[in-house]
């Protein structure tokens, strides 16, 4: 059970791996920047639509809420889902 367990646990990760080829955010998602230390720290926890993707680099521009200002090539792995209050 044991090496089942370990080949399912290595199936896991490399199935997110591929998951990180794809460019997950839409056009029009509402998403929020994570970036503690990175390029986007200043935009840290802020809140944004996404306004443009780009496949080839797996970025998007997001058009941040309040200001209107947008942030161009922001890296998909910086980005969370921003769930709507019901």
């Amino acid at each position: 059970a044991g090496g089942v367990d370990a080949s399912a646990s290595s199936f896991g990760r490399s199935r997110w791996e591929n998951d990180e080829q794809v460019l997950w955010p839409s056009k029009g998602l509402r998403v929020r920047i994570v970036d503690e230390a990175g390029d986007f720290r200043s935009s840290h926890l802020r809140k944004g639509v996404v306004c443009r993707r780009s496949s080839a680099t797996r970025t998007v521009d997001v058009e941040l809420e309040g200001s209107g200002e947008v942030l161009r090539s922001v890296p998909q792995t910086v980005l969370e889902t921003v769930v709507s209050e019901a």
